[in-house]
């Protein structure tokens, strides 16, 4: 969800039978437990909050390349056919707004609040969440 997200789509969720939110069919395996509800669906928020309060970039914006970031990382497993991934703590994009101005957006799709490196600067991003920086221009 959060690298759909960052990666300019609009946001959808897979429901299990039972109703639940699941992370994608991708990543589901049906036979465990559904993940905690009230987590994905505060991420399902935040990130559809960020989309109508960026609409110059997220809407209406272009691609750009992302800045680059030093971030931990963490292993997902039974997301791929050989087993676990390794994925950044902290997901990113960056876009141009119409006006020209652009932006970078960082997304935290974890529990507890995140940093990574950009620039010199230590930069928090809230847990469920996405943050946005303006890029120098």
């Amino acid at each position: 969800m959060a690298q759909g997200f960052c990666g300019g789509s609009l946001l959808t969720v897979v429901l299990r039978d039972s109703g639940e939110i699941d992370w994608g069919a991708a990543a589901c395996d049906w036979s465990e437990p559904a993940p905690s509800q009230p987590e994905i669906i505060a991420l399902v928020r935040n990130l559809n909050a960020a989309r109508r309060r960026w609409p110059e970039f997220l809407r209406r914006g272009d691609m750009i390349p992302a800045p680059e970031i030093e971030c931990g990382t963490r292993v997902l497993a039974n997301l791929t056919r050989s087993g676990e991934r390794r994925v950044p703590e902290i997901l990113r994009s960056a876009w141009r707004a119409p006006d020209g101005r652009e932006a970078a957006f960082f997304v935290n799709y974890q529990t507890q609040e995140k940093f990574f490196r950009m620039n010199g600067r230590t930069v928090t991003v809230p847990p469920l969440d996405a943050l946005m920086l303006p890029l120098p221009q």
